[in-house]
């Protein structure tokens, strides 16, 4: 438990840091600087962000940290070999946020400028001891997006996992990623639609001890082709790892205590201050046409400015559960990214009732970035989940 507790506590110090912003100067030339001109070494712009909103209100309460948590009804989202360790025979869950932070290469769009919504639908089934499947469906919905005007992204997934033994179990998610835009630029071009092919592979293993067990996950999500628009062009999805571990407490049979952080980092290429482009013909620079296997290879150490400025594209959450007779959770967490051009800071909080075989879950978020392009959207997260016994 103490080595558990450094542990987070280190995490949280490599992450204090000064947040400086990043800019493209001039627009659409690829080329990112900070406010003063000079290199930025981890500002991180890909496709489809939608994917990366935490759709599980539980998580989305603990700092948004899920990988190492254990079995869920959105455990499809962070780690789908958890699914193997679910209690029940089968499960459904339904989340929906009212205004989700979204992001695109350009701008951070809040509720405050567009109507958005998102929605989560998933559900899992046990197939004999050692087998389940799932399947998932993401839905992001937005309006009055600055040179974009309406925005329907879809993701469906399908997953499998599989229980190895008593501690270690293995998953895979295969999906479909869709995105359209309803409009036209401010510059009057017509927007494309884009449609790419991703897969996720996870790990989870459970150590346990008396009264209680220690967690692990890692995850490796969105690996696939490039997001392909109508016109042809091609951008990155938001290929990310995830680390995380969890450590439970069994008090006695009224309380319980989980402990949880997650480390996340996207594998893309680092945009470059100063590039080479071996086809000036189409305009793009060499480090947004790698292979996508070069691209996550390279992001580990593509940054400019070295390992210090590499180790700023990690993103951290924290998160603490306390569960009362099994039946009533408070939450509360903590969630940091460095990135220079977009600096997450905000606190996590939520509450949480099973009710019989049903789970309500709530979450709220509040800003306290001190430097960002835009205010952060304080965000309300809400889950219905139903667990089926045979």
């Amino acid at each position: 438990m103490k080595s558990f507790l450094s542990l987070l506590f280190f995490i949280l110090i490599c992450q204090i840091d000064l947040i400086s912003q990043c800019i493209e100067n001039p627009p659409g030339s690829f080329k990112w600087v900070d406010v003063n001109g000079g290199p930025c070494g981890n500002s991180l712009p890909t496709s489809v962000p939608f994917l990366r909103i935490t759709p599980d209100a539980r998580s989305g309460s603990m700092g948004e940290a899920g990988v190492a948590l254990g079995p869920g009804n959105s455990s499809m989202h962070f780690n789908t070999a958890t699914l193997a360790k679910a209690e029940s025979d089968a499960g459904f869950g339904l989340s929906f946020s009212p205004s989700p932070l979204y992001f695109d290469s350009n701008r951070f769009t809040s509720g405050s400028q567009a109507t958005n919504y998102f929605g989560y639908l998933s559900g899992y089934k046990h197939l004999g001891s050692r087998h389940t499947i799932g399947a998932s469906i993401r839905y992001f919905h937005a309006s009055n997006i600055p040179d974009y005007g309406k925005l329907n992204d879809l993701e469906f997934a399908l997953g499998y996992a599989f229980e190895i033994n008593d501690r270690l179990s293995l998953g895979f998610n295969g999906k479909y990623i869709t995105t359209h835009p309803d409009g036209t630029s401010s510059t009057g071009s017509t927007l494309e639609k884009g449609q790419a092919a991703a897969m996720d592979l996870s790990v989870f293993y459970q150590l346990p001890f008396e009264h209680s067990n220690l967690n692990f996950g890692l995850a490796l999500s969105n690996l696939g082709t490039k997001l392909k628009y109508d016109d042809g062009t091609k951008d990155y999805l938001p290929a990310n790892f995830a680390l995380g571990a969890s450590w439970e407490k069994v008090f006695n049979q009224n309380h319980k205590l989980t402990l949880t952080t997650d480390i996340n980092k996207l594998m893309v290429p680092t945009p470059q201050h100063e590039f080479d482009d071996s086809n000036p013909q189409n305009g793009v620079p060499d480090w947004r046409e790698q292979p996508v296997f070069s691209s996550i290879i390279n992001s580990w150490s593509d940054a400019e400015g070295g390992l210090t400025k590499e180790y700023k594209e990690f993103a951290i959450s924290v998160g603490a559960e306390y569960l009362y007779k099994s039946k009533y959770a408070l939450r509360a967490g903590y969630y940091r990214n460095s990135l220079e051009r977009f600096p997450d800071h905000y606190m996590t909080m939520g509450l949480g009732a099973k009710l019989g075989q049903v789970n309500i879950d709530a979450s709220y978020s509040l800003s306290i970035a001190k430097k960002s392009f835009v205010n952060f959207p304080n965000g309300l997260g809400l889950t219905l989940g139903i667990n089926l016994n045979k």
